[in-house]
């Protein structure tokens, strides 16, 4: 096996916390090199783009002509009810290769390395890792996992993600159906929803579901296709597994150490509530950008907690309405009063 030059940082993963952890490393001096040979792809993903990822990161604002832009949502409760919900924020969809490709592009810009080879072992080394990618090994100092929910990171440090703090999407890509706004629909009898999201030339239509409610899941998708676009054929269905926590117990777990850290799916990171993981992903890479530039690593744990551990924990609460249909319902009929409405739209992924 040839032995590689040593890395600084090394990052499993070039999804956009991956990509925005290798382009802050980059820009700010440190050595990374990005580890993955499946971006940039398409996945199963909404594709949405709410009003605080783009406050946060205006770099995105080049992508915006690329999708569709939207300011509201159209909220499908379980008896039918539908409510529409505008809110001061706006936000837009965008295909993820498109997303992913412009993160990737500017990480590499920056100056950070990209191998497109898959990582098979990570072994512990006197000063760091050892990490086998290819017919080639690189010494390590810092490790960070952005492998997406199996991440092999994880695995190693702490053991995959149980079962029960996973979800399942699933989605096709049509031609655009061109509703007025984006759409969401809730079951009543289980956590989860549809989703219509509307970008430039198609749309994406989906479910996620709970992994344990995913056995009817091809049913569920047909139904709802046939209800958004009549009398169209169902295109070839596209699946995914995601992490989505299903009780506190879950982020208590560490997410790093001195020398490793996870962010992104890898770390469990995405809305309890909605599924929204783009932007936690991405506030992710900077908030681990910041500890390892300061030399501290181990930062990371605290910073993603005070940042939106708070709110994670509030949608907790919140998901588990979502299995009771007639509270819903009613909160869908206060959801008329501007207030409440408003509330929606900001849980949900507006401002």
């Amino acid at each position: 096996m040839a032995a590689s030059k040593p890395i600084e940082v090394a990052v499993v993963g070039a999804g956009p916390a991956g990509c925005v952890l290798a382009h802050r490393l980059a820009a700010g001096g440190a050595g990374v090199a990005l580890f993955d040979p499946s971006h940039p792809r398409e996945k199963v993903c909404a594709g949405g783009i709410g009003a605080r990822a783009r406050e946060m990161f205006p770099e995105l604002e080049e992508l915006v002509p690329l999708g569709r832009q939207g300011t509201g949502l159209r909220l499908v409760g379980p008896s039918g009810g539908m409510l529409q919900v505008s809110g001061e924020g706006k936000t837009f969809a965008i295909d993820r290769l498109i997303l992913d490709r412009f993160l990737l592009d500017r990480a590499i810009a920056a100056g950070a390395e990209w191998h497109a080879l898959k990582v098979t072992d990570i072994r512990r080394s006197t000063d760091g890792f050892t990490l086998v990618a290819g017919n080639r090994s690189w010494p390590v100092r810092v490790l960070v996992g952005a492998d997406g929910v199996f991440s092999l990171v994880r695995k190693t440090f702490l053991g995959h993600i149980p079962k029960r703090h996973r979800a399942f999407g699933a989605h096709v890509l049509v031609d655009r159906l061109d509703p007025p706004s984006a759409l969401l629909k809730f079951f009543g009898d289980r956590r989860g929803y549809a989703w219509v999201f509307n970008r430039r030339d198609r749309s994406s239509v989906g479910v996620g579901l709970p992994d344990s409610h995913r056995r009817d899941w091809r049913e569920i998708l047909a139904r709802f296709f046939a209800e958004q676009a009549p009398g169209r054929p169902l295109p070839r269905l596209l699946a995914w597994s995601l992490p989505q926590a299903s009780g506190r117990d879950f982020f208590k777990l560490p997410t790093g150490g001195d020398d490793w850290l996870l962010i992104g799916d890898a770390a469990g990171h995405v809305d309890p509530l909605t599924g929204e993981g783009i932007w936690y992903a991405m506030w992710d890479g900077c908030l681990a950008a910041e500890a390892i530039l300061a030399g501290q690593p181990s930062f990371y744990e605290n910073s993603w907690r005070d940042a939106y551990l708070e709110r994670f924990e509030l949608h907790l609460r919140f998901a588990s309405l979502l299995e009771r249909g007639r509270l819903l319902d009613l909160l869908f009929a206060l959801g008329r009063f501007p207030a409440v409405g408003s509330r929606l739209f900001s849980l949900i992924g507006g401002k």
